[in-house]
């Protein structure tokens, strides 16, 4: 019975050669390959069902190989067992550990030995090589265990392993390189593992605010940003997640970014770091966060409200409430400013501990004398700088009525009709009235009109009445206007329209005038009218003008307009004008740029030119105040230093002249400096000096002498100092000028 079943067995071995050497030749070597690779790796348990499965699975058809992997797979000897690399998965992103793994290195072949070398982040190194010593399983105990237990022992007996503990490794990047080698020393196995270890917990999160704190609070007007940044020094900070107090949690990926802090949000914001290896580190916390986007509101009350007329002091009662917004935010006010005529007459602040949330104030608003309008502004500003602003508008009446006209002016001459606009303007305006006296071409007078109050038009602020005046002749108007307080205005202008001969229009305008260059486009209607036709002239300086011509000629001109109509009237109007385009000259009293002057200097500077003004002068940067139509600028000067005037000036035509100069003031030196030694130097330069020589033991030594005379010029010229000192002194106002030294 045994003989049978041993033969039996031998027979199962036999076809069981044949099968491997089918697959062989068929191309299927490779797949089992990778199935007893799979095997090796996984525990016994896991092989079993993996064998069970693949009977019942089709093995997919292999990608075909290459040709120069054809030859290697031909030329590798099927008759080892590779060894297995038993490494837990990383627990973080990109392969990082968080703990250090335990590698397990089995070596199953007896006929090759496994190598395997590790270096930890440390640049430690641990190398061994591992190979089977026991004897060789005979194959019939082999083929029996089989049958009772369902699994092929491996040939080469138990295997030799490794252990890699987690006291090697260190932190950052680890290597383990796992290799089989023939007899030969033929590479049949590699394997490289690089494994990434992190121990360490992220650093806390740190939080930059865009807004300071205020009394430990974080306050804002509007949406704004936190930024967090965290570090992890070994593998890096994956994300930040932050929290908000209301339960709102995000992530943030890498190691920085924005915090987005929403309006109306109150409360912490909280974020911590997590690094690639799955850590998480400290979490940092803000300070409280009060988000308020809605403005304070302001409320004024005055006795008659604001559409009233008022002759005296007016109290105004101010409210101003910090309202919550839809969230139930609210940072209370912070600083209440009001301003009568854009003039600060009173400021409250509240800190943020008072807790001020509304506030009521009186102002009493008194006309001082001024007509019109008195402005109350109100300022509050709450602690997150929302901010709000109320006007009011006290009206006064103090002054009488005023009064314009449109169309019309005293002594005008008219060649036509003449519609005019009359207006009466006054705060609380009460009555106001229009006269009208004409006197015809013959000379009779009479009162054309007399329109009271109601014949005016009501306007806003006043009263306007609009009047056409057609016949030929003179008028004279009157205009009246009282106001309720009793202040009474009056006017009265005469003018005169005359349609008997052309008039010549705009050449009025050119009298006087300073100009940068001439040109007359006035077209033929448009400068002369008339009832009939006409013939006209224009001339310049006596010679005849083409309308749009331009003269750029510089010097005084006179434009001569002259028109002639079929009746034989005759009109003439002429303007003198001046053409200038050379800009000003600026005058200095003395030439002072690059000068130094001792102890003060008074700077003089002006324009003599007709129609000349000084516009603006400079000091160190600082304006000087010029009158409107200054011609000349003095300023004394007496503090040392370097001082830089600019002067600007400017000419009727418009023409601009700027200059500018550079000098220094310093304190006087000493007598014997600025007197005595330049004598001396006087001296030495005009008389000439004698030199006599005498041997000695170091050589021949020179001595200087100078002559008797020279001498008692010295003397003399010193004791004239002080008195041309003195006379210069009285002359120039203490102002010493000096040269520069050579």
């Amino acid at each position: 019975m045994n003989r049978a079943k041993k033969h039996r067995n031998k027979d199962i071995v036999r076809l069981f050669g044949i099968v491997l050497f089918l697959s062989f030749m068929t191309g299927s070597m490779a797949a089992d390959i990778a199935r007893a690779e799979t095997e090796m790796e996984e525990p016994a348990e896991t092989r079993e069902k993996l064998a069970e499965d693949d009977k019942e699975e089709t093995v997919p058809e292999e990608e075909p190989l290459l040709e120069e992997e054809e030859k290697k797979e031909e030329q590798m000897p099927q008759k080892y067992v590779m060894p297995v690399v038993r490494c837990p998965d990383a627990s973080g992103e990109r392969s990082w550990y968080s703990s250090a793994p335990e590698i397990t290195i089995l070596h199953y072949d007896k006929n090759a030995v496994t190598v395997y070398t590790a270096i930890n982040a440390g640049n430690e190194k641990k190398e061994d090589t591992l190979k089977i010593e026991t004897a060789e399983l005979e194959d019939e105990k082999r083929n029996e265990e089989k049958e009772e237990t369902g699994i092929t022992r491996l040939p080469d007996g138990e295997p030799a392993a490794a252990v890699l503990d987690k006291e090697f490794w260190k932190e950052g990047k680890n290597t383990l390189t796992v290799r089989m080698e023939s007899p030969e020393g033929e590479e049949l196995f590699r394997k490289d593992i690089t494994i990434f270890l992190d121990q360490s917990d992220p650093a806390q999160v740190s939080l930059t605010y865009t807004r300071p704190l205020k009394e430990g609070i974080l306050y804002s007007a509007s949406g704004f940003a936190i930024r967090a940044e965290a570090e992890d020094t070994v593998s890096g900070v994956e994300r930040i997640i932050y929290r908000f107090d209301n339960g709102i949690e995000q992530v943030m990926e890498g190691g920085e970014g924005i915090i987005q802090i929403p309006a109306g949000y109150a409360g912490k914001v909280s974020a911590y770091a997590v690094d690639h290896s799955g850590r998480s580190g400290a979490s940092a916390e803000s300070p409280y966060i009060v988000c308020e986007d809605q403005a304070p509101e302001i409320r004024l009350d005055v006795p008659d409200g604001f559409d009233a007329w008022y002759r005296d002091k007016v109290p105004v009662d101010v409210y101003v409430e910090d309202n919550k917004s839809s969230e139930g935010t609210a940072s209370g006010i912070a600083m209440v400013t009001c301003y009568i005529n854009k003039k600060m007459i009173l400021q409250e602040t509240y800190g943020v501990t008072e807790e001020v949330y509304d506030k009521t104030l009186q102002l009493s608003v008194s006309p001082d004398g001024q007509e019109g309008i008195s402005e109350i502004a109100v300022h509050v500003k709450d602690h997150a700088g929302n901010s709000a602003v109320k006007y009011g508008h006290i009206r006064f009446d103090t002054k009488a009525p005023s009064l314009s006209m449109e169309g019309v002016y005293d002594t005008l001459i008219s060649s036509g009709e003449i519609k005019a606009v009359f207006k009466a303007e006054d705060s609380g305006l009460a009555s106001v009235s229009l006269c009208v006296a004409y006197t015809d071409i013959r000379g009779k007078s009479s009162e054309l009109m007399n329109i009271n109050t109601d014949g005016w038009t009501q306007k806003e602020n006043g009263r306007t009445i609009e009047k056409t005046f057609e016949a030929d002749g003179k008028y004279e108007c009157r205009i009246t206007a009282a106001d309720a307080a009793g202040n009474r205005t009056e006017q009265t202008i005469r003018f005169v329209i005359d349609s008997a001969s052309p008039v010549i229009r705009y050449v009025d305008q050119m009298e006087g005038l300073t100009i940068p260059y001439f040109q007359w486009d006035y077209g033929r209607e448009d400068m002369i009218r008339d009832f009939t036709d006409y013939s006209y002239q224009i001339r310049l300086n006596g010679k005849p003008y083409l309308p749009g011509s331009r003269v750029t000629d510089e010097g005084v001109f006179l434009l001569a307009v002259s028109a002639v109509d079929a009746a034989g009237n005759q009109a003439l109007a002429e303007a003198v004008f001046e053409i200038d385009h050379t800009p000003p000259r600026i005058i200095w009293g003395e030439e002072m740029n690059q000068k130094v002057y001792t102890e003060r200097v008074t700077m003089s500077v002006w324009v003599d030119g007709e129609g000349e003004r000084l516009r603006r002068a400079v000091v160190n940067g600082e304006p000087c105040r010029l009158r409107a139509d200054s011609r000349i600028f003095q300023y004394d000067i007496e503090e040392p230093g370097g001082y830089h005037v600019q002067i600007f000036a400017e000419d009727l035509a418009g023409n601009v002249a700027e200059e500018e100069v550079t000098f220094t003031v310093k304190k006087r030196q000493s007598f014997v400096h600025n007197f005595v030694n330049p004598v001396i130097e006087k001296v030495k330069k005009y008389t000439g000096k004698h030199t006599d020589s005498s041997e000695g033991e170091g050589g021949t030594e020179k001595k200087i002498r100078f002559p008797a005379c020279a001498a008692a010029f010295l003397l003399t010229a010193a004791s004239l100092v002080p008195a041309g000192y003195y006379i210069t002194k009285k002359r120039r106002g203490n102002r010493v000028l000096e040269e520069k030294d050579p």
